[in-house]
C-alpha cells in the first residue's frame, strides 16, 4: 500500500482552488470545489469542498470512485496498480480513455505510465532517460521497460516502431496510443484525452524572507570604494500571466547595514580616507520565471529595477529545492546602478559626480 503521508500538508489554507466533482462509490456526482495543489498529491489524496459547505473533506483512494476537474481537466480514478512490483492502491491520472487507456501516477520523482486494454490487461512504462547508459544497456532497459506495451499493441508495427524510436514522455504516449486506438479499437469511439489547464488556474501569491551578503565596488581615476553589506529582506511574488503560470512579479524590500572606506587624493594630491556606517534601503521589483524540470527541484531566473537610493538594473539566476509546499532558494544576483557618492556618505567635502557601480548578492531565500 501506498502510504499517504502528504495528507498533513492539506491542512493548511487551499492554493489553488478549480471547480470540479466527485463520484461516489454509489456513483453520485458530487460539485464542488477541488485543491489543485500537484500531480504528485493528486495521486494521493482529494481535497474536497462541496457546493454551500464550508468544510474540506479529505479522500483517499477507495474512499471514492474518482474526482475531476471541469472543463475537460484532470480525471483522477481510484485503482490497485503494480509500483515497483507491489500492488498499491492510488488516484490514477487517466491521460486517455479508449479501446486502450493510458493512466499515470507520480511517486517522488519517478512517473509511471499505465496501458490498459480493453480486457483488463495492464502494462507498466517508467519515465526514463536513457543517455546515461551504454548503446547496449540502453536498449536492453528500454526494450524490457516497453516489452508489456509492445504486448498490447503488437498488431501495429507502426504503434511499437513509435514506442521505440520516441522519448518516454507523456506527450509522446498519448499520441501512439490515441493513433492506436483510431485505427485497431474504433468500436470503442473516439478517444477522450484529459488534462489540467495550468493557465486556468492563479499563480499562488507567495511571500519570502531572504538573508545574504553583497559586495560592490566603485573603481575610478582618483578614487576607489569598496564595501560588503550583510543583508535581509521581505518580498512576495505572483502570477504575471494566465498563460504563463511559470512567469511571476516579484517585490522585495531589503535592508542592510555598511561599513564602507573611501580613499581619495584632494586637491594637494594626499590621500584621505573617509569611514561611514550607514542604513541601506531598497525596493526591487521585476519578474522572476521558473524552468519545468522532470524532478520537483527547478532552476529560475529574475530581473527588474531596483528603486532606493540610486537607481539601477538587477538580474539573477539560481536553484529552487522543494520542500514539502515551502521552498528554498540559492541564488546569486548582480546589480548596475549610477550612484552620487556625495549622498551615499552624507559628505559635502567634494560634489562627485554620479559613476557607475556594481554589486554582487549570495543568498538564500525561504518561499512559503
Amino acid at each position: 500500500m501506498v502510504a499517504i503521508d502528504i495528507v498533513a500538508q492539506h491542512v493548511d489554507t487551499p492554493k489553488k482552488l478549480v471547480s470540479g466533482y466527485v463520484i461516489t462509490n454509489d456513483n453520485d456526482t458530487i460539485h464542488g470545489t477541488i485543491d489543485y495543489i500537484s500531480k504528485k498529491e493528486n495521486n494521493a489524496v482529494c481535497r474536497f469542498l462541496p457546493e454551500g459547505e464550508t468544510t474540506y473533506r479529505m479522500y483517499q483512494p477507495y474512499d471514492i470512485r474518482g474526482y475531476r476537474f471541469m472543463d475537460d481537466g484532470s480525471f483522477y480514478v481510484s485503482s490497485t496498480l503494480p509500483i515497483n512490483g507491489k500492488d498499491s492502491n492510488l488516484f490514477a491520472e487517466c491521460l486517455l480513455l479508449g479501446g486502450v487507456s493510458l493512466y499515470s501516477y507520480q511517486d517522488g520523482d519517478q512517473t509511471y505510465y499505465y496501458m490498459v486494454d480493453a480486457n483488463g490487461k495492464t502494462a507498466t512504462i517508467k519515465e526514463e532517460s536513457y543517455d546515461d547508459y551504454r548503446t547496449e544497456d540502453a536498449m536492453k532497459r528500454k526494450r524490457e521497460n516497453l516489452r508489456g506495451a509492445a504486448e498490447i499493441m503488437f498488431i501495429s508495427s507502426e504503434a511499437t516502431q513509435a514506442l521505440w524510436k520516441n522519448d518516454i514522455t507523456a506527450a509522446n504516449l498519448k499520441k501512439t496510443t490515441r493513433r492506436y486506438n483510431q485505427m485497431y479499437c474504433k468500436e470503442a469511439g473516439d478517444c477522450v484525452e484529459f488534462e489540467y489547464d495550468n493557465s486556468k488556474s492563479k499563480y499562488a501569491t507567495r511571500f519570502f524572507m531572504e538573508g545574504g551578503m553583497r559586495w560592490g565596488q566603485i573603481n575610478d581615476k582618483n578614487l576607489s570604494y569598496h564595501a560588503m553589506m550583510p543583508h535581509v529582506a521581505l518580498g512576495f511574488e505572483f502570477g504575471a500571466s494566465r498563460n504563463h503560470p511559470n512567469l511571476a512579479y516579484q517585490f522585495m524590500v531589503l535592508a542592510g547595514l555598511y561599513k564602507n572606506k573611501v580613499k581619495d587624493l584632494d586637491e594637494y594630491s594626499h590621500l584621505r580616507v573617509m569611514e561611514n556606517d550607514k542604513l541601506w534601503i531598497e525596493i526591487d521589483c521585476g519578474l522572476i520565471y521558473r524552468f519545468d524540470t522532470k524532478k520537483k527541484h527547478r532552476p529560475y531566473i529574475c530581473g527588474g529595477t531596483t528603486l532606493s537610493m540610486t537607481q539601477g538594473l538587477y538580474g539573477g539566476l539560481g536553484y529552487e529545492f522543494c520542500m514539502g509546499r515551502r521552498l528554498l532558494r540559492v541564488g546569486a544576483k548582480g546589480n548596475c546602478r549610477f550612484i552620487n557618492l556625495a549622498n551615499i556618505l552624507d559628505s559635502n567635502i567634494f560634489e562627485f559626480k554620479k559613476m557607475p557601480s556594481k554589486s554582487l548578492d549570495l543568498s538564500v531565500a525561504w518561499v512559503f
